[in-house]
């Protein structure tokens, strides 16, 4: 999964489009103490550091403010709210998401840190216990299972013309399939989207493929993919960055009623029968 994302990135860096390899550092970034770097993850570092469960960005006035708090989380636990501003974590000063996530990183899973903040002008401690990083597939499910699908924003078709909105596939089960011309997993994962769309098409399943590339090579790649669902260009990683897609190809299921029922990272055989085995029921469900 690593060696995805860190093509990916190399890819932007080598076409020259420097506004996503900016976004893409952004999102990690972002995400701060819910994902840890690729090399951390290659070192093996993942599963001994400390999680704190929060997204982070920087307050004009350079403090960190906590932008959302991961549901099940450590920060959850214990009580942390979005628009706390954290000031200390175990007495160190913390003045951005980088130095926060580097500070909590010095903990292993299972420390008690002491994290101090402020709500609304006043200050207030917690004392959290870190767990183990969650793996990407893991976060993006407690993160977005039974919530409300983010809008699909900044699509074009392969024409240039405006892609769909979200609204357009209410009634239906919709699968969104993130992927990318270089990746190759992504054309085995599109044997099996190829499948579902022959087999429930007919029977309210739509699947939209998204890439954060350029409509004309996203055009290319779909017909060397023999891709038979429309694909769309998201060249300003919107929606891509809206659903925190870390690893490709990412499949996420969305019910009739526009709700996020499940979330894939990679590919595995078993891991399509099961989404493929959610989709047979959700097609099932009385449309809202």
């Amino acid at each position: 999964m690593t060696n995805i994302v860190i093509s990916f990135t190399y890819h932007r860096l080598r076409k020259g489009v420097l506004v996503r390899v900016a976004l893409a550092i952004c999102l990690t970034l972002a995400w701060g103490l819910a994902i840890p770097s690729a090399h951390a993850q290659q070192a093996g570092i993942r599963s001994h550091r400390g999680w704190l469960g929060v997204l982070m960005q920087e307050s004009p006035d350079g403090r960190v403010l906590v932008d959302e708090v991961i549901r099940g989380s450590p920060a959850e636990r214990a009580k942390i709210q979005r628009g706390d501003l954290i000031e200390q974590v175990e007495g160190v000063a913390v003045h951005s998401p980088k130095q926060m996530a580097q500070q909590v990183g010095r903990f292993g899973a299972g420390a008690v840190v002491r994290v101090q903040f402020l709500r609304k002008g006043t200050p207030l401690t917690v004392m959290p216990r870190l767990e183990p990083y969650p793996s990407n597939e893991q976060l993006l499910r407690l993160q977005w299972l039974g919530r409300p699908a983010p809008a699909l924003q900044g699509l074009l078709a392969t024409d240039g013309s405006p892609g769909p909105i979200l609204d357009s596939f209410r009634g239906k089960v919709l699968v969104l399939d993130f992927w990318a011309s270089f990746c190759i997993a992504c054309r085995v994962s599109t044997v099996s989207m190829n499948g579902w769309h022959q087999r429930y098409a007919g029977q309210g399943l739509e699947i939209v493929g998204i890439a954060a590339e350029p409509p004309e090579v996203v055009e290319q790649a779909s017909r060397r993919f023999a891709m038979r669902y429309q694909a769309y260009a998201d060249p300003d990683m919107t929606t891509t960055a809206s659903y925190r897609v870390q690893e490709l190809p990412s499949v996420v299921i969305i019910d009739r009623k526009g709700i996020i029922r499940d979330v894939a990272t990679g590919y595995a055989p078993e891991r399509m029968h099961q989404l493929e085995t959610l989709i047979q029921r959700l097609l099932r469900e009385p449309n809202p």
